[in-house]
C-alpha cells in the first residue's frame, strides 16, 4: 500500500521566505511549487509565489496569484498593499489605489501600504496627497527607505528643494540595484575643501550627469582639485571643462582626499529654485568636430536644421511613458520649410526604423561616436526636438534652443505646469494634458514649428519669432 510523502509545510516556507531573503527567486519559486503541490489553496503561499513571479518579470500572473490568495484569506493587508504595488509598477494606477487604501482599511497603521498609496498617487499626478501618504508612512516607520525616496521626488517636482535633497539622499537606501560608493576617504559634506582634492561620479544616468556637472567649476572654484569620473561616452565631451582631471569609469582613480557622487552636489551646495546654477553653455563642443559635422551635414541655411530624439534608455524607470516610437514624430515630416537630423542612438534607433525615402530627414548616427560628436552635431543645428533623455540635457547645456516633450507626470527635475525650465533658460516644455497622449503634443509642436520656419523664410514679423526656449 502507498503512503503519502510528508512534507513538513513550515520547514518549506522557512526556505521559501530565505530565498527571497536572499532574492534567488528562481529557487524560492522551485521551494513555494512544492507547498502549493502539497497544498493547493495555500494562501500564503499564493501570495508568496506571486511576489516571486512578479521578481521574475511575470507581473500578470503574479497579480492573478495574489487575487486568488486574496479571495481565500480576504482580510490580510500585505495580499492587498503587494497587489497594489504591482499594479503600480504596471501602469494601472486605478486598480493599483482601490488595493493599496484596502489594505488601510484593514490595517491604518500599515506603513508599507501607506509609503506605496503614496507611490501610486504620485503616479497619478496626485502630488500634494502623495505628500501626506508619503509622511504618513514615514511617521510611522522612520526608516521606510522606499518612503522617503519617494518624499523627495515629489518634494523636488513640487519645487520644495530645500527639504526634497535631504530626502534624495535615502535614494541608496531605497534602490537595491545601485549600491553606495564605499571609498576609505571621506564624503565631502560642503566643508572648506582648499588643497583637497575632490572625486565627483556619476551614478545615474548620462541625463543625469550632463545636468549636474554645471557645479563641476562652483566645486573647482574651492577644492584644489576636481576629479570627475563619467562613462566613457561623456569623456571626450567634458574635456571641455577646464581645471578638472578626467577618470573613466571602470578605471583606476588617481588619489583623491573627499569623494561625492555629483546628484548630491544640489545639497551640498543648498540648491534653491532662486540660486540654480544656470549658466550656459557650460559644455562646449570641440571646434574641430564642429567643423568636421558642419561639412558632413549639408545643412542648408535657408531652412530650419531640427534634430529629433525620440526615446531614452529602457532601462529607466518611468521609460513607458516618457519615450515613443518613431512613427509619433511623422506629422512633424510634412512641415514644409525644415531639414530634420535623427539624434536617436541606441536600441530605439533600430526598432523604429527611419524612413530613408523622406527627403526632410537625413540620419547620420552611424557617425556618432559618443556625446562630443554628438554635441558638434547639435551646435550646427537650430533647434532640437526630444523627449526627457540625455539629447535633451545636452542640448540645453550646450545654450541651444531645445523643445522637451513631457509625459503627463514628469520627472521631478521639470517641475509642475510651467513651460520652462530653471535648469536650462533655451529650453520650452511642452507637456501631455492627458497621459498617453502624444498626439496633442506633436500637433502643438507641428503648429509651432510652421511658425518658425516661416519666420525662417522672412514670412512672419520678428515678434512672432518662436526659436528661443
Amino acid at each position: 500500500m502507498n503512503h503519502p510523502i510528508a512534507i513538513d509545510l513550515p520547514k518549506l516556507f522557512d526556505l521559501a521566505l530565505h530565498h527571497i531573503e536572499e532574492m534567488d527567486w528562481t529557487r524560492a519559486a522551485e521551494v513555494l511549487c512544492k507547498v502549493l503541490a502539497a497544498d493547493p489553496d495555500n494562501p500564503d503561499a499564493l501570495h508568496l509565489m506571486g511576489v516571486t513571479a512578479h521578481r521574475a518579470g511575470l507581473s500578470e500572473s503574479a497579480v492573478g496569484l495574489i487575487e486568488r490568495a486574496i479571495r481565500l484569506k480576504p482580510r490580510e493587508p500585505r495580499y492587498y498593499s503587494n497587489c497594489g504595488e504591482i499594479y503600480r509598477r504596471m501602469g494601472k494606477l486605478d486598480p493599483a489605489v482601490a488595493y493599496l487604501r484596502q489594505a488601510l482599511l484593514l490595517d491604518p497603521q500599515y506603513s508599507m501600504a501607506h509609503g506605496n498609496l503614496g507611490s501610486a498617487l504620485l503616479d497619478q499626478g496626485k502630488t500634494i496627497q502623495a505628500i501626506d501618504s508619503l509622511r504618513t508612512a514615514i511617521r510611522l516607520d522612520p526608516g521606510n527607505a522606499e518612503a522617503h525616496w519617494n518624499l523627495s521626488l515629489a518634494l523636488l517636482v513640487t519645487g520644495n528643494f530645500e527639504d526634497g535633497w535631504k530626502e534624495y539622499d535615502w535614494r541608496w537606501e531605497a534602490n537595491q540595484k545601485q549600491a553606495k560608493r564605499r571609498y576609505p576617504q571621506p564624503q565631502w559634506d560642503g566643508s572648506d575643501p582648499s588643497g583637497c582634492t575632490i572625486l565627483l561620479y556619476s551614478e545615474q544616468g548620462l541625463g543625469d550627469t550632463l545636468q549636474f556637472v554645471r557645479y563641476v567649476p562652483l566645486v573647482a572654484a574651492r577644492a584644489g582639485k576636481v576629479v570627475v569620473e563619467c562613462r566613457p561616452e561623456l569623456r571626450r565631451l567634458l574635456e571641455s571643462m577646464p581645471e578638472i582631471l578626467l577618470a573613466v569609469t571602470g578605471e583606476s582613480l588617481p588619489q583623491f582626499d573627499v569623494h561625492l557622487p555629483v546628484l548630491s552636489l544640489p545639497r551640498v551646495f543648498r540648491t534653491t529654485l532662486e540660486n540654480i546654477p544656470a549658466r550656459v553653455p557650460y559644455l562646449l563642443p570641440r571646434p574641430d568636430l564642429v567643423r568636421w559635422w558642419q561639412e558632413q551635414g549639408g545643412f542648408d541655411r535657408d531652412r530650419l536644421n531640427v534634430g529629433l530624439a525620440w526615446a531614452g534608455s529602457r532601462n529607466h524607470v518611468n521609460d513607458r511613458n516618457r519615450s515613443f516610437p518613431f512613427d509619433t514624430f511623422l506629422p512633424l515630416l510634412d512641415v514644409p520649410g525644415v531639414v530634420f537630423y535623427s539624434l536617436q542612438k541606441g536600441d530605439a534607433a533600430g526598432s523604429s526604423p527611419i524612413p530613408r525615402t523622406n527627403t526632410s530627414l537625413v540620419d547620420l548616427t552611424d557617425d556618432l561616436a559618443d556625446f562630443a560628436d554628438t554635441a558638434a552635431l547639435v551646435s550646427n543645428l537650430d533647434l532640437i526636438i526630444s523627449v526627457d533623455t540625455a539629447v535633451a540635457h545636452l542640448a540645453g547645456a550646450l545654450a541651444k534652443p531645445v523643445w522637451t516633450l513631457l509625459p503627463c507626470v514628469p520627472d521631478w527635475r521639470w517641475m509642475l505646469e510651467r513651460d520652462d525650465s530653471p535648469w536650462y533658460p533655451t529650453m520650452k516644455l511642452l507637456r501631455q494634458t492627458i497621459p498617453g497622449d502624444w498626439a496633442s503634443v506633436i500637433r502643438s509642436v507641428a503648429e509651432e514649428l510652421t511658425a518658425c520656419a516661416c519666420r525662417q523664410r522672412n514670412l512672419l514679423p520678428a515678434s512672432q519669432g518662436c526659436i528661443a526656449g
